[in-house]
């Protein structure tokens, strides 16, 4: 599962991530789960995308403006057929 940030993360966006990162492992059982980082791009197929406000991959997933903090879940506009 890539993960991938909208710019350099800072220390806030990464203890996030990690706490994803750790939930999504519980799932994972013996097959195990590698998350390859991406910055600035969103990979082909699905995602756990951190997206700061004002950035480009904000704006390409149509997110609200408010509240400031946000979970959703969107079509990956780079791959919309990849499955949720």
């Amino acid at each position: 599962m890539p993960v991938t940030f909208s710019d350099a993360p800072d220390t806030t966006s990464l203890r996030a991530a990690a706490i994803i990162a750790s939930w999504f492992g519980v799932f994972a059982d013996v097959r195990g789960v590698r998350f390859p980082v991406v910055v600035g791009d969103l990979p082909m197929g699905n995602a756990v995308v951190f997206a700061r406000r004002g950035s480009a991959l904000e704006a390409a997933l149509a997110l609200p403006a408010e509240p400031d903090a946000l979970v959703a879940i969107r079509d990956n506009p780079r791959d919309p057929t990849a499955s949720c």
